[in-house]
């Protein structure tokens, strides 16, 4: 998978605040969800008449465990993002094929899953994000 966002936030020290960057990223969960928004309207005589608005494409994403650079940079990327910017986002069927869309979850989950032991300089963590197509 592919984003590409503008640093905003947490910008990684040998980057620039304001650029655009292309991440490649692993992810070991990557789940679909899509939700229709139709009105439905029953009359006196009980006939029911739908109407389709719109549907919501969303996706649940979870990197696998990460570490070092690549932690801090995905760190930096989904700061940059967690305001409701903007950004892009290309899964591994297309990865030239960038599709815009939108961090819906409130923030998202940094987990740690390997304890080394050294203060957590190379502690590995997973990250946990929600984004919907705008």
């Amino acid at each position: 998978m592919k984003v590409r966002y503008y640093a905003k936030r947490s910008v990684y020290p040998s980057r620039t605040l304001g650029d655009q960057y292309t991440l490649e990223i692993y992810l070991n969960k990557y789940d679909r969800k899509r939700k229709p928004l139709r009105v439905t309207t029953i009359s006196l005589t009980g006939e029911r008449s739908d109407t389709y608005q719109r549907a919501d494409t969303t996706y649940g994403c979870s990197t696998i465990p990460l570490t070092g650079y690549y932690h801090l940079v995905m760190r930096e990327f989904l700061d940059s993002v967690e305001g409701g910017e903007i950004f892009e986002f290309a899964d591994s069927g297309s990865p030239e094929n960038f599709v815009r869309v939108q961090i819906t979850s409130k923030g998202y989950t940094e987990r740690r899953r390997v304890l080394r032991g050294d203060g957590g300089e190379s502690d590995y963590f997973s990250m946990q994000w929600q984004h919907r197509e705008v």
